[in-house]
């Protein structure tokens, strides 16, 4: 299943310390839990995985992490 897959991928990135491939993995993690009604869910894989980066417009990912992110935050 695509939600195994990506755990898989995020723990991965973890043992190699990628973050940068963590990041991606836990967000299109996140979006699929967003997308099921999963909120709780999307905002805490997303928020651990972007912890320790910081906040930069260089890096696609994380400007759209932390948008995402406090999207989740207003929805709780």
């Amino acid at each position: 299943m695509a939600e195994e897959a990506f755990l898989t991928a995020i723990a991965v990135a973890q043992q190699q310390m990628a973050k940068s491939f963590e990041l991606r993995a836990a967000l299109v993690l996140a979006k699929l839990y967003q997308s099921t009604g999963r909120a709780v869910d999307a905002q805490a894989v997303l928020a651990a995985a972007l912890e320790g980066f910081p906040p930069t417009p260089e890096i696609p990912e994380i400007v759209e992490g932390q948008e995402l992110l406090a999207t989740l935050e207003k929805l709780n």
